[in-house]
């Protein structure tokens, strides 16, 4: 014979599921839409620099480095230079 579940345990087992089943929903569509939007950001990004580079080219200036408050970058043609942190002096250079 087969046991009967309650009402009260029908409606929290399918509350649940559909808990599931939505929260999973929302969190993969939300992963989805923050990978689009992560390159339409760096198109964007990397867009504004080029042009940046290019007015700098243009006016006769040189090209500034892009820095922010999590990258930074050096143009140094000497890899002994003392503009280099010392864990990069003597390091294998870009030619």
């Amino acid at each position: 014979m087969r046991r009967q579940w309650s009402i009260r345990a029908r409606v929290a087992i399918t509350i649940g599921v559909l808990g599931l089943a939505l929260g999973s929903t929302f969190s993969y569509t939300l992963m989805q839409i923050a990978e689009r939007y992560e390159h339409v950001i760096l198109r964007t990004v990397l867009a504004a620099e080029a042009d940046s580079a290019k007015e700098d080219i243009a006016d006769g200036r040189v090209p500034r480095m892009p820095h922010t408050a999590h990258l930074e970058g050096w143009l140094v043609p000497d890899m002994a230079s003392a503009k280099l942190p010392e864990a990069l002096r003597g390091a294998p250079g870009h030619s």
